[in-house]
């Protein structure tokens, strides 16, 4: 006679719990499925695009560089007369020995603009034309990380800097009380 697979009580708690583990466990299909459907509960939300981003140029190098010194127009940097400004003894006015640690973003939706500036010890941005509203910065998750008020006219901040990657999502409260979504952006 065979002996039953259970013939203490530990045994049958482990395979107990492993059963109840591998029963709790959801697919990952399953799983991919509920993120995407949770995705559109922003669907009537309007994206705003990223229109302008100072970490590349308009030529696509890195940090928004102009090795020649020219002006994006084609012309030379300098004084209104398309001359440079020089001391005597040749040296350029008005530059810097450092580049700027800012970072400015523009976002773009149909008839509004969302400006960001990334500093160091957070983001200051604001909404154009001004409005008050609800600005969240939102992880891959959906989880707004960070929550601000935007003021009457339009000004948020919100500290401290995050990292990682994000999208803005702005709930207007004045007059035009409706939703926009910026693409994700890395920060």
């Amino acid at each position: 006679m065979s002996r039953p697979p259970w013939d203490d009580d530990v045994r049958l708690l482990l395979d107990l719990g492993g059963a109840l583990d591998a029963a709790s466990a959801v697919p990952t299909r399953i799983a991919d499925i509920g993120r995407a459907a949770f995705v559109w509960r922003t669907v009537d939300a309007e994206l705003a695009e990223l229109t302008f981003d100072s970490a590349t140029d308009a030529a696509g190098r890195p940090g928004g560089a102009d090795p020649g010194g020219e002006a994006e127009a084609g012309g030379e940097a300098g004084s209104a007369g398309g001359e440079r400004d020089t001391l005597p003894d040749g040296a350029l006015a008005g530059t810097r020995a450092s580049v700027a640690r800012l970072r400015a973003m523009t976002f773009t939706a149909s008839d509004l603009t969302i400006e960001l500036e990334v500093a160091d010890d957070g983001l200051v941005g604001q909404v154009v034309p001004a409005q008050p509203g609800l600005i969240e910065l939102r992880s891959r998750d959906g989880a707004a990380a960070q929550a601000a008020e935007a003021d009457a006219v339009g000004w948020f901040v919100l500290r401290p800097r995050p990292t990682g990657t994000f999208q803005l999502h702005v709930r207007l409260s004045g007059t035009d009380r409706r939703e926009i979504v910026t693409e994700w952006f890395v920060l």
